[in-house]
């Protein structure tokens, strides 16, 4: 994960599991519990930031991992290759149904 380019670019390695701790932080984009410094509309390129660290974003990446440990997809997988995979396909029918409801 210290490889990964904080970008989601096609060969960002490591992308694929950032983007699924997102989808596992409970937050919204006016929650202002999840950041150390919330979102100013002063400042909007630099806020929020300095996420804070607490039990739940713990387990959102430890959730993130498993999932792709538990799927055979390797953490450092350029996201390209990882998107092709079944996993993806199954995260993207997630949100698809999630919006629907």
């Amino acid at each position: 994960m210290s490889n990964w380019d904080r970008r989601n670019n096609l060969d960002s390695r490591g992308a694929h599991v950032f983007r699924e701790f997102w989808r596992n932080v409970d937050f919204t984009e006016t929650t202002n519990d999840v950041f150390d410094v919330p979102f100013d509309e002063s400042d909007p390129i630099n806020t929020p930031r300095d996420l804070k660290i607490t039990a739940g974003t713990r387990a959102a990446l430890a959730d993130a991992i498993a999932y792709f440990q538990n799927n055979g997809v390797a953490l450092d997988t350029p996201l390209m290759p990882a998107k092709t995979t079944s996993v993806f396909r199954c995260m993207a029918a997630k949100d698809v149904k999630a919006s629907l409801t």
